[in-house]
């Protein structure tokens, strides 16, 4: 009975170092095929350096016939470059063909990841921020600050105190905690100078009543005080650690980074030193016939067209 031997499975890895083995193409540059070129080119530099002062409009017009001669010889030469070069360039772009081919699929899978872990990553930061104005703004409701009906701030009246959610969010640990420290204070100062106030008015209430007591003979009747209800001030210890041992930090995938990027909305209030000329524009102009741009110097500038 025959057996049949299994075939071994090539198992392939992902490993980038592979493509850049192996030796690059050789190519080597026949000059020689430049060897009429660089005679004519010798010989018509000759000719030209002849004219380098023109005394005379016989002169002027030799160094003209000689120079429209040497721009030909320049042009011939550049054909002569494009026809050697050509079947190079093609080959070239045969290979860049080839290579983008390769390359396109996998930069936008790439992007698409990208894009799904920036995504997954703004996620996780909106859930950061929404649980730190949670802690944050516990601390301060247990202090004595409301939310505002527009949701946006919470403030205290007592001490004409306001933190917006941006600060909330914006402020780290330390900072937060500071200005916590300071609310707290300010509190138990108010809660001192509402207490002494009380105090004072039911002094002086019994006051008036001994007075009234003194000069009747019908005993007055019990004062009546209006109260000053004293803020409460809890007994809080806030520390750095409070957001951070409560507040997990939002995942960031290893290369994130963060710049700084901007878009123009309206073009009329960008400032001057941000704006650039259009050369282009003022060329059109001028060569259409406009002869006076404010802040632009127009004049005619000689040169010579060979042909």
């Amino acid at each position: 009975m025959e057996t049949t031997t299994p075939k071994a499975t090539t198992v392939v890895v992902i490993n980038p170092s592979q493509i850049l083995a192996g030796d690059a193409q050789s190519v080597t540059a026949d000059l020689s095929k430049f060897d009429v070129a660089k005679q004519q080119a010798d010989l018509v530099k000759i000719e030209l350096d002849k004219y380098q002062l023109i005394t005379t409009e016989e002169i002027a017009t030799k160094a003209i016939e000689t120079a429209s001669m040497a721009n030909k010889v320049v042009k011939a030469i550049e054909e002569k470059r494009k026809l050697i070069v050509t079947p190079w360039n093609d080959e070239v772009k045969k290979i860049n063909s080839y290579a983008k081919g390769l390359m396109e699929p996998i930069e936008k899978a790439v992007n698409a990841v990208k894009k799904s872990v920036i995504v997954f990553q703004e996620q996780q930061e909106r859930i950061r921020i929404q649980q730190l104005l949670q802690v944050r703004g516990t601390i301060l409701t247990g202090l004595g600050f409301k939310l505002h009906t527009n949701g946006n701030y919470y403030v205290c009246k007592e001490i004409d105190a306001i933190m917006s959610k941006s600060e909330m969010t914006t402020l780290n640990d330390a900072q937060f905690n500071q200005a916590v420290a300071g609310y707290e204070a300010s509190l138990k100062a108010y809660d001192e100078e509402q207490q002494r106030k009380a105090a004072l008015a039911a002094q002086e209430a019994a006051e008036r009543n001994e007075i009234n007591n003194a000069f009747s003979n019908t005993p007055a009747p019990e004062p009546v005080v209006t109260a000053v209800t004293p803020t409460k001030v809890p007994t809080r210890t806030v520390t750095a650690s409070i957001a951070t041992t409560t507040i997990s930090s939002s995942f960031k995938a290893k290369g994130t980074t963060v710049r700084w990027v901007f878009q123009v909305e309206n073009i009329n209030e960008v400032p001057r030193e941000y704006m650039m000329v259009d050369e282009a524009k003022i060329r059109k102009a001028v060569q259409d016939g406009v002869r006076s741009i404010p802040g632009v110097r127009i004049y005619e500038d000689k040169s010579i067209t060979l042909r």
